[in-house]
Parts: structure tokens; sequence; C-alpha cells
């Protein structure tokens, strides 16, 4: 399993939360961008209609499983604020 930079016990975990130190890097190399701007946005603004957001959730759960599997349930059944 990858470390994380952030802890994912926050009240709505963000995908980012999910993400290995470097993700940029990875995801940058796995979908063929040679810049890591707009990948960035993609993760912090969970662009999910994004064409490389695939490569974003399947780092994610490649990352941290359980998280991952705890983040896309609250996908489908998010918690009301």
């Amino acid at each position: 399993m990858w470390e994380t930079a952030l802890d994912t016990r926050s009240e709505r975990m963000h995908i980012r939360a999910l993400m290995p130190i470097g993700y940029l890097a990875v995801l940058a190399e796995r979908t063929g961008l040679k810049t890591v701007t707009n990948l960035s946005q993609v993760v912090r603004r969970e662009q999910t209609t994004n064409k490389h957001w695939s490569a974003v959730e399947a780092l994610a759960k490649e990352t941290n499983p359980e998280g991952f599997a705890v983040w896309q349930a609250a996908q489908l059944h998010p918690v009301p604020s």
C-alpha cells in the first residue's frame, strides 16, 4: 500500500486524501499528459466527468482500497450536511 499525504478520517472524505505522495507524477505518466495542472484540478475538484477520472479512481483504489470503498459508497449515498 502507498503512503498517503493526508489523513482519511475527515467527515467528508475527498479523493485527494486517498492519493499517494507524488500522485500527480504517477497520474501524468498513466494518462500521458505532460503537464500536471489539469490533473491537479481534476483531483481537487473531483471532476468525475473528466476523461482522466478513471485513472484517478484507479490510483485511489490501488493506494487505499478500504478508503476508496468508503469514498465510493459516500458518492452513491451522500450524507446530508
